[in-house]
């Protein structure tokens, strides 16, 4: 099947129906042997898009055929979602690396200390190696370090800077008119809620998304 080769820097079929949902799509591209790993928007994969979005089944499916479990660190992204309970299991068991860094540079044990998740620490903390800057290297102790003072403002300065990085990027691909680019960049300045919806960027992901059909 030829459409599951096409290539354009807003994704392949796969991972535009990966960001949208789109199950029968999905079934269709893995039933003609679509690339599972290929990471054509802001580096994302498939797998990585599906947790995203919140579509855990997808996700699941994604790692029965084969996905990258470690490209763009998935693991990492979902700790923090609703249904981190079945798909961060599915992970580990499937074989993703629990030390590796997302784009932010925190681990997932980090993360799940972060979103205040204590059960996720203790899955984790046994698969983790010690942070040099975590001092006292227990699930207490790495709970204790991410509301620490010099955590904080180290990765505040990270957040600020990858939105700026996300804002230069979203407005280039809505200017360029890929829409599906400008929805994945614009999601992820705006997924955890603590920054104003600007007027610009707030209306150019609107418009992404009536030119997608959302």
């Amino acid at each position: 099947m030829a459409g599951t080769k096409f290539n354009h820097s807003t994704g392949t079929p796969l991972t535009v129906a990966a960001l949208f949902g789109q199950a029968s799509t999905i079934k269709i591209l893995l039933e003609h042997h679509a690339d599972v790993s290929c990471a054509k928007i802001n580096g994302c994969t498939p797998l990585f898009l599906s947790i995203s979005a919140g579509q855990f089944l997808h996700a699941k499916l994604l790692i029965k055929v084969g996905a990258d479990l470690n490209l763009k660190c998935p693991l990492a992204r979902a700790i923090p979602t609703v249904e981190a309970t079945e798909i961060v299991p599915c992970l580990l068991e499937a074989g993703a690396d629990p030390n590796l860094r997302n784009e932010y540079g925190w681990l997932p044990i980090e993360i799940a200390a972060m979103c205040k998740k204590r059960d996720f620490v203790e899955m984790l903390f046994p698969l983790t190696s010690p942070v040099p800057d975590v001092h006292d290297w227990s699930v207490q102790g790495i709970l204790q370090y991410v509301q620490s003072h010099a955590f904080k403002e180290k990765n505040e300065e990270i957040l600020e800077k990858n939105l700026a990085d996300l804002k230069v990027k979203g407005a280039d691909s809505f200017k360029k008119k890929e829409y599906q680019a400008a929805i994945c960049f614009y999601t992820e300045i705006y997924k955890d809620g603590r920054h104003t919806k600007e007027y610009g960027h707030y209306s150019n992901h609107n418009i992404s998304n009536l030119f997608c059909g959302i």
